[in-house]
């Protein structure tokens, strides 16, 4: 009988734990340059974020992707950048940086 109350309270005590875990979520940052973009998202883990929903605009220039890199400007000559048709999956917090060109039309 003390057997079979021990196992039960084991196994409570194994369905209450199970159920106290939380959903781990990291943030996207987005710098973006002023543009109508939110300055970042939530991403569950282990979900996807596909970057062509995240394009920014700015007048005068071309968008060419996101990049994750730190002081992205003193490696100018190379730049990783994640296109914008990319899925990522986020493993941490994230901060992209938009990447832009001027617009030899305009």
């Amino acid at each position: 009988m003390k057997k079979l109350i021990l196992s039960l309270l084991v196994m409570i005590f194994v369905i209450l734990m199970s159920g106290c875990q939380t959903d781990e979520s990291y943030i996207i940052t987005f710098d973006s340059s002023d543009s109508t973009l939110p300055d970042d998202i939530e991403v569950r883990k282990g979900d996807s974020v596909n970057l062509n929903d995240y394009v920014p605009d700015k007048e005068g220039y071309v968008f060419l992707g996101w990049t994750a890199q730190e002081d992205w400007e003193l490696l100018s000559n190379s730049i990783q950048i994640v296109y914008v048709d990319e899925d990522i999956v986020p493993t941490s917090d994230t901060r992209l940086t938009a990447i832009f060109k001027l617009d030899p039309d305009s």
